[in-house]
């Protein structure tokens, strides 16, 4: 009799549907400000940047045995739930957080120094939260096999909302999985996240002892005639005066160099 009940509290199958509850770690990723940089870059550009960032990010989940639950849009869900303890799952999870911020603050800082965000701001929030999952098979879906849910993907979800830019924000079980295995690689705080997730949400920021990568400043170039500092990529303007380009802020500041340049130029 009591392997029977562990069998159908494990797993329920019927006409209609299969459901199977499983104790996982789930990261939800959104990268930010990547909608509004579209409308400023032409699209081939934002196509390759978007490319770019999905590619390290997918090294990234390899290197931690990770599953790609799904990618919609800027958003994306990585599965932890293949080790032989939640800790590890919560383990593997965080580390995967930190990593992937690593890899985009690289990404963007390239991108940066070449000018390819005309001006724009990308940043990317993590959230982490760890729990029994559901996995429901859905028959009657067209297109659509197997779906999960429960209060992980949802924590986890709410903590990606709060999250500020850079961060890897962790619910208490997760939290409480992985801060004595990791407490040598990284620095965790806990974290208010506000009106954003629901009252009563704790949160605790991930941080690398040694984060290594910083944020460099965007490349500026300076209009010769007002003086203001601009990326080159989004001057209004550019002139060609004596093998060298200038860049301005406006058509006037381009007008008034090109009826006398040399006394523009030092």
């Amino acid at each position: 009799m009591r392997s029977g009940s562990a069998r159908r509290d494990a797993s329920v199958v019927d006409s209609k549907r299969t459901w199977v509850r499983a104790r996982a770690t789930v990261l939800v990723g959104e990268l930010r400000g990547s909608s509004s940089l579209m409308r400023r870059i032409e699209p081939d550009v934002s196509v390759r940047l978007l490319q770019e960032f999905f590619a390290a990010a997918a090294d990234v989940a390899v290197a931690h045995r990770a599953a790609v639950e799904r990618v919609v849009g800027d958003t994306f869900v990585l599965l932890f739930e293949s080790s032989s303890t939640r800790r590890e799952d919560g383990v593997r999870a965080v580390r995967t957080g930190l990593a992937l911020q690593r890899a985009f603050l690289s990404l963007r800082n390239r991108w940066e120094r070449d000018d390819l965000l005309h001006g724009g701001r990308l940043t990317l929030a993590l959230g982490v939260g760890s729990g029994p999952l559901v996995l429901a098979e859905l028959d009657s879906v067209p297109g659509v096999h197997s779906v999960r849910f429960g209060e992980p993907l949802t924590r986890a979800t709410e903590l990606c909302r709060g999250a500020r830019a850079s961060e890897v924000l962790l619910d208490d079980e997760t939290y409480a999985a992985c801060r004595r295995s990791l407490d040598r690689e990284a620095v965790f705080t806990s974290r208010d996240t506000g009106a954003r997730t629901r009252e009563g949400l704790t949160a605790y920021r991930a941080q690398l002892r040694k984060a290594g990568l910083r944020v460099v400043a965007r490349r500026l170039v300076t209009d010769p005639v007002c003086g203001s500092g601009l990326v080159a990529r989004g001057a209004a303007e550019r002139r060609e005066y004596g093998g060298a380009v200038f860049h301005f802020c406006s058509r006037e500041c381009a007008q008034r160099f090109a009826d006398d340049p040399s006394s523009w130029i030092d």
